[in-house]
């Protein structure tokens, strides 16, 4: 390869280089920001939940049913749709809940939606095995003691 053919072939790779360089930074800088407003969406959603068991007069409960709803779009725009869908479960059950008040009637629909909540923001087990002894403790009646198998959700 003599000196002419060996400039060409580095100046293509620099210019690629400088093209291309911008366009990655740009997508890692999309990428992020998309995975902060996700995670805001599902952080925006659970403490709507966390007001349910408090809301013992109808202003309470329409204040945080109306919570639950504005966090069910933000989980609708920036959230995967199975975590919309579950989150749409967890509204639905507390619009049943608003008459019977029985907190097992979206226990399940809640649980199910933190769990896909926390696969897709990457959240630590530790953290989910501390939320969910203060969840028991303090949401839904006596302290249960965390096995291996709990921390596996």
């Amino acid at each position: 390869m003599d000196a002419t053919t060996a400039a060409l072939v580095g100046a293509g790779i620099g210019v690629s280089g400088t093209i291309v360089a911008p366009v990655i930074t740009a997508w890692q800088g999309r990428r992020a920001k998309l995975s902060e407003l996700k995670r805001d969406a599902y952080s925006s959603g659970i403490s709507a939940m966390v007001g349910i068991p408090f809301a013992d007069e109808d202003e309470k409960v329409e204040g945080v049913y109306q919570q639950v709803l504005a966090a069910l779009g933000d989980i609708e725009m920036h959230g995967s749709p199975r975590a919309a869908k579950l989150y749409s479960d967890v509204a639905d059950a507390l619009g049943v809940w608003r008459t019977s008040r029985k907190l097992e009637d979206f226990r399940e629909p809640m649980e199910e939606f933190q769990r896909v909540a926390r696969s897709e923001t990457g959240v630590d087990k530790r953290l989910y095995r501390f939320r969910m002894w203060f969840k028991r403790e303090f949401f839904f009646g006596s302290p249960v003691v965390l096995r291996e198998k709990d921390s596996d959700h």
